[in-house]
């Protein structure tokens, strides 16, 4: 029966897995908001509501689609099991933890430790993917002015910006062309401005966002806005290094006083105590 529960948690983790793989948001993909020919207030109606709680966690890490939460609710339940029921196993062949209680407190220990992994993989492939979103922002922001001062309006400018930059950084095309199909399909620019500056959850994104939206409803220029808030994306960015670059010091003292000091003071006191030793010794030894 141990054996087969194994085989059960070793397979429901290997198909998860690989629906877990397939649930991965291609660069081009185009599955989110399909392309409608009418565009009219029904298609807009029929779009997907905003993700919320875990369904927008696993967005934020690449997971989209309909069944993304049954697929990883099934892949941390598989890969609990799997941790609990391989260490039973081992136990039983190997006779480690004898006792019945030690062995089942170890496999509950490593069920939610393996539960745990699930939600670490997920904040940590969420952080890298949002850490290489707000890298390129800046850029496309200085896309969207130019494409705003060349005379495009700003559905055209993001469908440029979603064009142009998914060579460079593909992810962030992606976002913005979703946000293009979106404003095609008739949902109003600013819940569109909105759910962009949801998916790619950092500050500046949502900050972004709002300031879009009060310039559209003051009636003033978009390209001006969208140049002052460029500058001051660059300038955060500069400041952002140099205040990483002051921390550099405080860092490198840790393995300094750990790593370094204790052999460099090695080195310089051995030959002294050295020639001490061989000064002083012959006078101790009379002395006794």
């Amino acid at each position: 029966m141990l054996a087969a529960a194994i085989v059960v948690a070793v397979t429901a983790l290997v198909l998860a897995a690989a629906a877990m793989a397939g649930l991965h948001s291609h660069p081009r993909d185009r599955r989110l908001v399909p392309p409608q020919p009418d565009g009219g207030g029904a298609v807009a109606a029929a779009l997907p509501p905003p993700p919320s709680g875990l369904a927008r966690r696993l967005l934020a890490a690449g997971y989209g689609g309909a069944r993304a939460v049954t697929v990883f609710r099934l892949a941390r339940l598989g890969l609990a099991a799997l941790l609990a029921l391989g260490f039973l196993a081992a136990a039983g062949l190997l006779d480690l933890a004898p006792e019945p209680e030690r062995r089942i407190a170890l496999a509950c220990g490593l069920a939610a430790m393996g539960w745990l992994l699930a939600s670490i993989h997920l904040d940590r492939r969420a952080g890298s993917r949002r850490l290489a979103l707000r890298d390129g922002f800046p850029d496309s922001l200085d896309l969207m002015q130019v494409c705003v001062e060349a005379g495009l309006g700003l559905d055209a400018a993001i469908a440029r910006v979603a064009a142009e930059i998914g060579a460079a950084h593909p992810l962030l095309g992606a976002h913005y062309a979703q946000m293009g199909r979106e404003l095609r399909a008739g949902r109003g620019r600013d819940d569109a401005l909105r759910g962009l500056a949801d998916r790619l959850g950092f500050d500046e994104a949502k900050a972004f966002a709002a300031m879009l939206i009060q310039s559209e409803a003051l009636g003033s220029s978009i390209a001006d806005t969208l140049r002052a808030y460029a500058e001051d994306m660059r300038s955060r960015r500069l400041l952002a290094a140099e205040q990483k670059a002051q921390e550099l010091g405080v860092k490198l003292s840790v393995p300094l006083i750990l790593f370094i000091l204790p052999a460099l003071i090695i080195v310089i006191v051995t030959p002294a105590a050295h020639r001490m030793a061989r000064l002083f010794w012959p006078l101790i030894d009379r002395g006794f």
